[in-house]
Order: C-alpha cells, then structure tokens, then sequence
C-alpha cells in the first residue's frame, strides 16, 4: 500500500480511554482498530492517572550541547555518565552531581573527595554571621565569617576563630 495524505479531517481533541482510533499495521497493511487504553497498555512505560504520571520516567542522557531535560535548546539537564546528573547553561556544564554524591560547581572532575568541590579561584559567604560566645549553637563543620574573624565550629556548639587582618 501507498503513503496516502490525508487532508480535511479535523485534529481529534478530548479524546476518551474508549474512543476508538484506526491506524495501519505495517507487517500486512491491515486497518487496525485500537482505544487509548490499548495504546497505554501497549506503551507500557508512563501510565496516567488525571494529570498525575505514575512508575518511572526514561529519558535520553543528553549532553552539554543538547540536554535531555532543556529549557531551551542548550540549557537543562543531562547525565554526563553512568549514576551522574549534570546541569548545562549556553552549552557548557555547570554544576555535576557524581556517583559518590559529591557536588562539583565548575568542574565534572573531582580531585580530592571533598563532597563540595568548587572549580573557581574564590567562593562567596554572602551573610555575615558572628557567633555571640565560643559555645554559641553551632554544628561540626560549619563556617562562619564577620568582619573581624572566620569561625570554625568544630564539634556540636564548640567555635574557634582566626582573626582576619589587612597587609
């Protein structure tokens, strides 16, 4: 059987799980008849229930150029590798998660095990935080900065500070 254009029909709207639909069976040209449900249930991997989709979501892995997830053509989502996740802006990765867990800014590289690694020559604390008393509320590994001293808590609640000066 030919390709056929078929011009004049109006686009199906508010289509029902019991409409039935016609199509053409490529192995023998035979008319096949089939409702949505059909369809999904031959589908298979994204079931819909109202505008809630149920099960699990695939997509491609993209690129840096061409993300998978965009919002527009070069910036969006992708996975740079296996168990990975990216985020692209004008084409160039951005930020990567890895497989570990770690959070890379600037770099799909980590060199070192940090879980946060940024790939840049400064990072920025953009409010200031002052602990009142060495044993203000504070949890190991947090860092503060004032304009006199950087804090360091160093277990739960304890603070120790460097003074900072000008050369």
């Amino acid at each position: 059987m030919a390709d056929i254009r078929v011009t004049g029909l109006p686009a199906a709207t508010s289509l029902q799980d019991t409409d039935v639909l016609h199509g053409v069976q490529s192995a023998d040209d035979r008319d096949k008849k089939f409702t949505l449900s059909d369809l999904n249930d031959y589908v298979g991997a994204v079931q819909k229930s109202g505008d809630t989709m149920t099960g699990a979501l695939g997509m491609p892995v993209g690129s840096e150029a061409s993300p998978s997830i965009y919002f527009d053509a070069n910036t969006g989502l992708y996975s740079p590798g296996a168990d990975q996740v990216a985020i692209a802006t004008a084409g160039t990765g951005r930020l990567f998660v890895d497989s570990n867990g770690r959070l890379l800014v600037g770099t799909a590289s980590d060199s070192g095990g940090a879980l946060l690694q940024v790939n840049g020559n400064r990072i920025r604390i953009a409010t200031a935080k002052t602990p009142t008393s060495a044993s203000d509320t504070g949890t190991a590994g947090e860092i503060c900065l004032g304009a006199d001293y950087i804090y360091v808590c160093t277990a739960t609640n304890t603070w120790k500070r460097a003074a900072l000066s000008t050369w």
